[in-house]
């Protein structure tokens, strides 16, 4: 389980820069979380974009660095495997911010 972890969190901190020094498009793009299977040959990267109306055109541009990611991490990641990853949108953490507004806006 430790391992997992390890991987997990440099995982999330190595994709979030990578992204950050090659994003092109207008939208921001934030790394929610990542999970990572037992043996560690794969990972899911949650991501929320914002405005939420590009998010399919941010799935596209990540799929399209997506490759050059995988050879970042490859040399960074210590460890047998580099995990095969995907990129998907994170619905709980837009349904949490969604929640977040409808509150907000009861408050005032």
């Amino acid at each position: 389980m430790y391992k997992q972890e390890r991987v997990r969190s440099l995982l999330l901190r190595i994709a979030a820069e990578f992204i950050a020094e090659h994003w092109i498009l207008d939208s921001r793009v934030a790394i929610s979380r990542v999970e990572v299977s037992r043996g560690l040959k794969a990972a899911v990267i949650y991501v929320t974009v914002h405005p939420e109306s590009q998010e399919k055109n941010a799935l596209r541009e990540l799929a399209a660095i997506g490759p050059k990611l995988y050879n970042d991490l490859a040399g960074k990641l210590k460890i047998k495997f580099t995990p095969r990853f995907v990129f998907r949108i994170d619905e709980g953490e837009k349904n949490r911010e969604k929640v977040e507004e409808l509150l907000r806006g009861l408050k005032n």
